[in-house]
């Protein structure tokens, strides 16, 4: 009786460490997941931001051609 009450009682232990071994690996997918979207997000930041400073680059080359046609215009 006691040998088998031994054996239950490390089934249950034995259950017990692989649902704790689940809820832990579904907790580290969870993170994993997390992050990779937190880095995603962050390259496109990036790449907006990067395309912003060419738009921002090109209108004031526009700018500046603008003005020096204006100028020579005015000497002219």
């Amino acid at each position: 009786v006691q040998e088998r009450e031994r054996i239950r009682q490390e089934e249950l232990e034995y259950l017990r460490q692989r649902q704790l071994a689940q809820e832990m690996k579904e907790v580290a997918d969870q993170r994993k997941q997390e992050e990779e979207a937190f880095y995603r997000q962050q390259e496109l930041m990036i790449d907006a931001e990067n395309q912003r400073r060419r738009v921002i680059g090109q209108e004031e080359q526009k700018l500046s051609d603008q003005r020096s046609r204006l100028v020579r215009k005015e000497e002219g």
